[in-house]
C-alpha cells in the first residue's frame, strides 16, 4: 500500500528520535529515571501522523463522495472537510499514543530488569530497547492502524454529508491474518458483510465478555484488541424507495 510505503519509514524515524533522546538522558541519570521522564508522543511523530491523516482522509473522503454522488447533479463534499477531519483524527491519535506510551514504558522497564539479570552493558541495553521500541514492525503497526482509521473515519464522515439515507457495510479482508474467535478475542470475519444504517454502531462481544462498539473499523472508542492492525473497511450505498428513487434524510 502506497501510504504504508511512504509513512512507515517516517514513523520509524520519529520513534528512533525518541529512543536516541532516551539513551542520551540515560547516560546522565540512568535508564530507570530516563524512562520515567520519557515522552513517547514527540513533535516529530505527531507531525508525521497528522500528515498521514490528511493525505488518507482526502483520498478516501473524495472516493466515497464520488461513489455516492455519481447519479446526482451536485457534490456535497464540504470545502473544510479535510481540515476538520484531520484535526479530529490527530486529537484522537494523541490520546491513543498517550496510552501506548504507558505500555511502552512498562515494556522497557521489563527489559531493564532482564538486562540487569543478564548483566548487559549500557550499549547492549540501548540496542535492545531500540530494537523493540523503534522496530520496523512497530512502525508498520502504527502506520497501518492510523492510516486505516483515517480512511474509515473520513469515508464515514463524507457519507454523512449526503442528503439521502445511507447504509454502511463492514467489509473484512478474509485471509489467515483476519481476527477470529479461534485465536483472538474478537472475530472480524463474522462482521464481514454486516449492513446497518449509517448512524448506528457495529457491536460485537468479545470472548472475555467485553463489547466492542464501533462506528467504523479502527474506531478509537472500541477496545485496542478490536482495532490494532485492523484492515477492515466500510462500503456505502444510498437507500432507495420502491420506485428506485433516493430517500431524503429526515
Amino acid at each position: 500500500m502506497e501510504i504504508e510505503r511512504i509513512y512507515t519509514p517516517r514513523v520509524q524515524s520519529a520513534l528512533n528520535s525518541e529512543v536516541r533522546k532516551l539513551v542520551r538522558d540515560a547516560e546522565s541519570v540512568g535508564f530507570s529515571r530516563a524512562v520515567a521522564n520519557m515522552s513517547f508522543v514527540n513533535d516529530e511523530l505527531v507531525q508525521v501522523i497528522a500528515s498521514l491523516h490528511k493525505r488518507t482522509a482526502k483520498q478516501y473522503g473524495l472516493e466515497v463522495n464520488r461513489h455516492l454522488t455519481r447519479t446526482q447533479k451536485f457534490s456535497f463534499f464540504n470545502a473544510n472537510f479535510i481540515q476538520n477531519i484531520t484535526a479530529i483524527l490527530t486529537r484522537q491519535a494523541l490520546e491513543l499514543l498517550t496510552l501506548i506510551e504507558e505500555t511502552t514504558k512498562l515494556r522497557i522497564l521489563k527489559k531493564l530488569i532482564d538486562a540487569q539479570a543478564e548483566q548487559l552493558t549500557f550499549m547492549d541495553i540501548a540496542r535492545r530497547i531500540t530494537d523493540d521500541v523503534a522496530s520496523a514492525a512497530r512502525a508498520l503497526t502504527i502506520t497501518r492502524t492510523e492510516s486505516n482509521r483515517a480512511a474509515n473515519f473520513a469515508a464515514l464522515e463524507a457519507a454523512k454529508l449526503q442528503p439521502y439515507e445511507t447504509v454502511k457495510e463492514w467489509i473484512s479482508v478474509i485471509d489467515s491474518r483476519t481476527r477470529r474467535y479461534s485465536d483472538d478475542n474478537y472475530d472480524h470475519a463474522k462482521l464481514d458483510g454486516q449492513v446497518i444504517d449509517i448512524d448506528r454502531d457495529f457491536v460485537q462481544v468479545g470472548k472475555n465478555g467485553v463489547a466492542a462498539v464501533a462506528q467504523c473499523p479502527v474506531d478509537p472508542q472500541a477496545p485496542a484488541a478490536f482495532t490494532i492492525n485492523c484492515r477492515c473497511v466500510l462500503g456505502f450505498e444510498n437507500k432507495r424507495d420502491a420506485n428506485g428513487r433516493l430517500i431524503p434524510r429526515r
